[in-house]
């Protein structure tokens, strides 16, 4: 596997919702307008024995999607890990996840996907310097990602407008065909139950990394998007068996194989930014809701095991984090 289709598998695991969102804001411009360890102070005595096994939280062990967290000042809330498609068997998922959801007094998601939020996102998506796609990656690329770009019918006038980077996304996951993934459908249950919504991190935080990257290594992910379509769709299916089997080692497991398969620096400058970074800023933006209790938390499945994952982070402040499906 070449460099650049390593990172493109990497940013296909870690993007989250980025691999939705500009998915559908580019769709809707087309269409118009942690770690249990009982023998440390955590600093937040929860006052039980939690029977749980410290190596539960291992990166080897931990199997499951829906996990219950416990503290004994509050109500329990659920952690989600989520997988961002619309395929007819994860969204099956959502009537598993019905009772937990409605009975919350707040979902919280990565990037609340409101009007706005789509606005600002095809925004940065675009050239507003006098750039043009085609300027920048040559005309036989150019014409290359028009003709992909078609299958998700966004049109020429259009794709010239976009960054290297935002094509790169939008290919990166199957042409959608209602836009209806697992994350807006759990979105859009939470307004028809008129449950208050908190997005964790903002349009800035989740695109920074992408739109800085210099434009050599933009051109390259395209080229090898466009050119190995086929290998990324095999990627795809053997993350989404690992997630229906609810195998979160599994999927951290392919998540390490393709970057050890990758430049060594730039491996580790994506688990920094696009993994590390992010579960840290996710922990320390979700303790209020935990501390009101009654929360239900979706985020992208990788997000949860590991060393540094929401699991373990929980843990080691001294939360009982428990697999309820």
């Amino acid at each position: 596997m070449s460099r650049a289709l390593a990172i493109l598998y990497s940013i296909f695991l870690f993007a989250a919702c980025l691999l939705c969102m500009p998915a559908v804001g580019v769709a809707q411009d087309a269409r118009q307008d942690a770690r249990q360890d009982t023998g440390q102070d955590t600093g937040q005595d929860t006052g039980q024995d939690t029977g749980q096994d410290t190596g539960q939280d291992s990166a080897h062990e931990q199997r499951g999607l829906l996990w219950i967290v416990e503290s004994d000042d509050a109500e329990p809330s659920y952690l989600f890990g989520t997988i961002h498609t619309e395929e007819p068997e994860v969204l099956a998922l959502v009537d598993e996840l019905a009772d937990e959801l409605k009975s919350s007094r707040l979902f919280v998601m990565e990037l609340e996907p409101r009007p706005e939020t789509v606005e600002e996102l095809s925004l940065k998506m675009h050239f507003h310097d006098g750039q043009n796609l085609r300027s920048v990656v040559g005309e036989t690329l150019f014409e290359s990602a028009v003709e992909a770009m078609a299958r998700y019918n966004v049109p020429q006038g259009l794709v010239i407008k976009m960054k290297p980077w935002a094509v790169v996304l939008t290919l990166s996951v199957p042409p959608p065909k209602t836009g209806f993934f697992l994350d807006m459908a759990l979105y859009m249950m939470a307004l028809r139950n008129e449950i208050p919504v908190f997005g964790m991190e903002t349009v800035d935080e989740q695109l920074e990394f992408f739109d800085s990257m210099r434009d050599e290594l933009q051109i390259e992910l395209l080229e090898q998007t466009l050119t190995m379509r086929e290998e990324l769709d095999k990627s795809f299916h053997e993350l989404l068996a690992a997630y229906l089997d609810r195998d979160l080692s599994e999927m951290e497991r392919l998540n390490e194989k393709y970057l050890a398969e990758t430049d060594p620096e730039i491996a580790e400058l994506f688990r920094a930014r696009l993994l590390i970074a992010r579960n840290l800023h996710m922990l320390d933006r979700v303790m209020p809701a935990l501390k009101d209790g009654r929360a239900f938390i979706a985020v992208g499945a990788l997000h949860l095991p590991g060393e540094t994952g929401l699991i373990r982070g929980l843990r080691e402040k001294g939360y009982r984090v428990t697999p309820v499906y």
